[in-house]
């Protein structure tokens, strides 16, 4: 029982943690059912049957257009940026970042800053209708990035255009972008409801700043979507973190108490 507390009280569904921990007592002989050491690691094991491929191991992003969509406050536009250092400083790739959010206050600007630090181009689009013309014009870049207005709950409606826009592109790798620091039941409305726009990875941000990362499983479990990136820190581009599932699982189920150190 004290596995099993210590994996609800990180956060863990009480459903899946049991599973997992059944699943993993079936597949150890009975001298290493006394181990938690063993035990946690073929639990590990048996949740990485439950979660989604790797998406960018390498960090590098699958497609030339990438998209981050979230709701207000998580980190969005510093993630874009640490992801745009990564590739443009550290890969040496040619990068635009591009940007729809023209309702936060001081949102284009904070963009064109991180843009001008970096030496690489900007754009602002106003318009959904002007974005393909927009991509097209810059596909000689290696990399466009486009960073997009948070929205709350109630506000998704005005957003569409974009929505309808980015789920019906196979060209564009979409990030739902959320707070490790969310609570599970807003973590899991939140995802509901931007499905409109069809993310196909999660980025979650501020894993430094929570001591519960299981509601992350339980959605890597619900969605079957991939983790692709994750932040721990304001640092640009050092605080953006790609890696192999065993590695998220293991930093999830608690074994591993230096994953965020890493």
């Amino acid at each position: 029982m004290g596995l099993y507390n210590d994996l609800v009280n990180c956060g863990v569904d009480a459903s899946l943690a049991r599973d997992l921990l059944i699943k993993a007592w079936e597949s150890l002989s009975t001298g290493h059912r006394r181990s938690r050491t063993a035990l946690m690691h073929s639990a590990a094991q048996a949740a990485l049957n439950l979660v989604a491929p790797d998406s960018n191991p390498s960090g590098m992003p699958s497609k030339k257009v990438v998209a981050f969509v979230g709701p207000t406050g998580v980190g969005k536009t510093t993630s874009i940026a640490k992801l745009a250092a990564h590739l443009a400083l550290k890969k040496k790739k040619k990068v635009l970042l591009m940007t729809l959010d023209g309702y936060r206050i001081g949102a284009i600007e904070q963009l064109r800053i991180y843009a001008g630090l970096m030496g690489i181009p900007f754009r602002f689009v106003d318009q959904v209708a002007d974005l393909s013309r927009t991509i097209e014009e810059n596909n000689q870049r290696d990399y466009i990035l486009i960073d997009t207005a948070g929205r709350g709950p109630r506000d998704l409606g005005s957003m569409s255009a974009l929505a309808s826009f980015l789920k019906d592109s196979q060209k564009i790798e979409r990030h739902l972008v959320l707070s490790a620091t969310m609570k599970e039941s807003d973590m899991r409305k939140i995802m509901d409801q931007f499905e409109i726009c069809g993310p196909d990875h999660l980025l979650f941000t501020k894993l430094d700043e929570t001591e519960t990362p299981g509601p992350i499983l339980n959605e890597l479990v619900r969605t079957r979507k991939s983790f692709s990136y994750y932040t721990n820190g304001q640092r640009v581009p050092d605080d953006l973190h790609a890696f192999p599932r065993e590695q998220i699982i293991e930093m999830l189920l608690n074994r591993n108490d230096n994953a965020l150190k890493e």
